[in-house]
């Protein structure tokens, strides 16, 4: 399976002209690799189709968008958000009101548990579980995201000003918002957000493709390996990712 969402990540990613493949590559074995291909092996394929279908979203493509969707639920459940981002890339609205809306009805969601009702409605109680075994949010980890959107939105305001950029900034923010909405739950907030975090290699590899400024380049080539070290740092010295021999 791991061969599968390799294929599928890196003909995803040869579809995208305007990136430095080599670089989300890279960026995707130091961040992803180790943490979902080996272990969340079903979400990996799927976010590796969320990569894939990209080019359909942006460019309106809803049959296809549909198709691929379908074939990322099979392989595990948050495949069916890349249908919501392709409805969501359909609404024009302006980036910084879109995240300002987002964040209110994020915080609203969060305090009323309005979306873990609903999970729990749907899936029999599956949100109250991850409160149970799991818990809730650290300020670090909630930080961090917070960081992460507004860099982006950031870049896609003042850097990368192109209509594909900012839709799938628009994408990496719902993945945000969910969340915000979900904090109570942290193993499952992760989940959901990390389905659109995958796209922080593309992100990342089209500002240093992309922008003209050699110091933007410098800026965002530190930032974004300097994550993507914290992040492999943390995978390797976490005891569920040792490699375990039959000897």
């Amino acid at each position: 399976m791991s061969f599968l969402t390799l294929v599928i990540l890196y003909k995803g990613l040869h579809k995208l002209s305007n990136i430095n493949i080599y670089i989300a590559i890279t960026l995707y074995f130091m961040m992803f690799y180790m943490g979902y291909v080996f272990n969340g092996m079903r979400q990996a394929v799927s976010m590796s189709l969320l990569i894939y279908s990209l080019t359909y979203i942006i460019n309106g493509n809803l049959k296809k968008t549909f198709i691929i969707t379908a074939i990322a639920t099979s392989f595990h459940s948050t495949g069916f958000l890349i249908i919501i981002s392709y409805f969501l890339t359909r609404i024009n609205i302006n980036i910084i009101l879109y995240f300002l809306i987002g964040l209110v009805l994020s915080i609203i969601f969060y305090y009323f548990n309005f979306l873990g009702s609903i999970i729990d409605l749907l899936v029999g109680g599956k949100f109250s579980h991850y409160i149970e075994f799991w818990g809730d949010t650290s300020l670090f980890q909630m930080t961090t995201r917070i960081l992460l959107a507004i860099f982006f939105m950031f870049i896609s305001i003042k850097v990368i000003k192109t209509n594909f950029f900012i839709n799938i900034t628009k994408i990496y923010l719902l993945g945000f918002f969910i969340y915000i909405a979900l904090l109570d739950a942290n193993m499952m907030a992760t989940r959901f957000n990390m389905f659109f975090r995958v796209l922080e290699i593309v992100m990342f590899s089209m500002v240093l493709y992309q922008s003209k400024f050699v110091l933007n380049r410098i800026i965002v080539f530190i930032f974004a390996f300097s994550l993507a070290i914290l992040t492999f740092y943390l995978d390797i010295m976490n005891d569920d990712n040792i490699y375990q021999t039959l000897f």
